[in-house]
């Protein structure tokens, strides 16, 4: 007959000496407690996606020694507008200064600089990049990007911030006077470097439609002026301009005047703040093909233009 087990059991019991559960006691309060991470550095937070902080996602060509990485301090964005945005930032050594910026995360394909790091030395500690030609009411992703006299190159982390909407109001002129339009360079003054329009300073890069790229003259103060040809006779109903500049406060176009066909003229115009990109209505409609712009007030210096445009109504 098959017997069912009783329910209780015998189980054998460890008893500990009271002197060895204290030993034990002791042992644990003598354990240091575990380490606690420390909260994240300003730095530390900009560390490269994927890596510590300073990982180099471009290796150095050798001869470089950095015994640390990079650390990207107080990145932030400033004076967003709708086209245009200032990046701000920190190294912890002495660095190049540029910026990747695209519309998304995974597209980073435009690069801007610090406009006055010297080509000569352009190692600083703080670094001021303007992001020019920016579309209205738009996420925008970058990254901070430095290199170090070693060759070695560094990223921050991703960052984004908005654009500002258009501006109400803003009349809906269609810009004639660029080279996607047709236009053309009919005469320069000079071109920085003694090069032709196409350079990179020629005078191309006035009508090209964008900020980031400027027109110096030869050095050439009041007397810098260009003429645009537009290829046909246009109706004009104003203009956009904004000034060069250089670091050293030379360079500026504070004035200006407009001459059309060689007869018509207007103007002057003043255009103070090289960071401002002026739009001017003309009193009436004016026809012409030839739009010839001079300097008429200048801080001296090779003056030029970043963007000089001409609008029509669509």
């Amino acid at each position: 007959m098959h017997h069912t087990p009783p329910s209780t059991k015998w189980r054998p019991t460890l008893v500990l000496a009271p002197w060895l559960m204290l030993a034990v006691a002791c042992d644990d309060a003598a354990s240091p407690p575990a380490a606690t991470a420390p909260p994240p550095s300003d730095a530390a937070a900009l560390a490269p996606e994927g890596g510590p902080l300073g990982s180099s996602p471009t290796p150095s060509d050798g001869g470089a020694d950095v015994a640390l990485g990079v650390q990207f301090l107080n990145l932030r964005v400033e004076e967003v507008g709708s086209r245009r945005a200032v990046v701000r930032f920190d190294t912890s050594v002495p660095t190049t200064c540029e910026v990747l910026w695209g519309l998304t995360a995974a597209s980073l394909d435009r690069a801007a600089s610090d406009p006055d790091m010297d080509p000569a030395n352009p190692y600083a500690l703080a670094h001021e990049v303007p992001l020019e030609d920016l579309p209205p009411a738009t996420p925008i992703a970058f990254r901070a990007k430095a290199t170090t006299p070693g060759g070695e190159t560094f990223l921050s982390e991703l960052r984004t911030f908005t654009t500002a909407a258009a501006a109400p109001g803003e009349p809906a002129w269609v810009n004639v006077g660029d080279l996607a339009s047709g236009a053309s360079i009919a005469a320069v003054s000079s071109n920085f470097g003694n090069t032709g329009p196409e350079g990179s300073f020629g005078a191309n890069n006035a009508i090209d439609g964008m900020m980031a790229t400027e027109w110096s003259s030869q050095g050439e103060g009041n007397a810098a002026s260009l003429t645009v040809d537009l290829g046909a006779n246009k109706t004009l109903v104003g203009f956009g301009f904004r000034s060069r500049k250089m670091s050293d406060g030379t360079s500026i176009i504070k004035a200006l005047k407009l001459t059309f066909d060689g007869a018509a003229q207007a103007g002057p115009y003043l255009t103070p703040d090289p960071d401002n990109f002026y739009k001017f209505a003309f009193k009436a409609p004016q026809g012409a093909r030839l739009v010839k712009l001079e300097a008429v007030d200048t801080t001296g210096g090779n003056t030029g233009i970043k963007e000089f445009q001409l609008f029509a109504t669509p």
